[in-house]
């Protein structure tokens, strides 16, 4: 009889195990499916939020037509256009230096000292092949342009003395002002030869019958 009973305790204790094995077995398999489903659906979500991103960027109008919003595809064009412009790429995420840009963008009068068409271009990745080769470090970057060249840029995360500060820099940009050379002092050499032939003429001429010396008079 005990032996019975050993029998069926150890055919209930391999059961046991078996059902233990297929039950961490069950669990793996839930866990790699939701696993696998959970990544499909942030993959889905994520191209969802690219699109809209991309599409909000895309419909940005500034109510200050002087900034006049660059998509994707247009900024390579942008950048080699013939001529001088101007060209601001900024990336608005976490930009500290955005809040002083968003006004211009958006007052009702011209700001003055910028160009009459500033072309902006806000990247929503930073894998973009242009971005790349331009090797910008900053938030905001003004690139000033000319027949497809960059010819200069100021570029920053936060500007210290606000809008004004831009627009100076800008303008020294366009329009960049020649140091003047300062006056350099030369000493000049008296000419030992003509003041021993100016001595030499008084000595020959007496009592000074020729000629009369004169004094310098100041009048007060």
């Amino acid at each position: 009889m005990k032996e019975h009973k050993d029998g069926f305790k150890d055919a209930f204790d391999v059961i046991l195990n078996v059902l233990k094995k297929k039950k961490t077995i069950a669990i793996i398999c839930i866990i790699v499916v939701g696993l696998v489903v959970s990544k499909g659906f942030a993959s889905m979500y994520r191209d969802t939020i690219r699109e809209q991103q991309i599409e909000s960027v895309a419909k940005t109008t500034f109510k200050n037509k002087q900034f006049k919003n660059v998509k994707d595809t247009e900024l390579e064009k942008a950048l080699s256009a013939e001529g001088q412009s101007v060209v601001a790429i900024v990336d608005a995420k976490d930009n500290k230096g955005y809040k002083d840009l968003k006004k211009m963008f958006n007052q009702k009068t011209k700001v003055e000292g910028l160009p009459d068409v500033v072309y902006v271009y806000q990247p929503i990745y930073e894998n973009s092949k242009t971005i790349k080769e331009l090797k910008l470090k900053e938030k905001n970057n003004f690139l000033l342009m000319k027949d497809g060249k960059e010819e200069n840029r100021f570029s920053f995360n936060e500007l210290e003395s606000g809008q004004q500060q831009l627009i100076d820099e800008i303008d020294v940009m366009i329009n960049p002002k020649i140091a003047q050379k300062k006056p350099i002092r030369v000493d000049k050499k008296e000419d030992s030869s003509l003041d021993q032939g100016l001595e030499q003429s008084l000595e020959q001429t007496p009592n000074n019958q020729s000629g009369t010396r004169t004094s310098e008079v100041i009048f007060e």
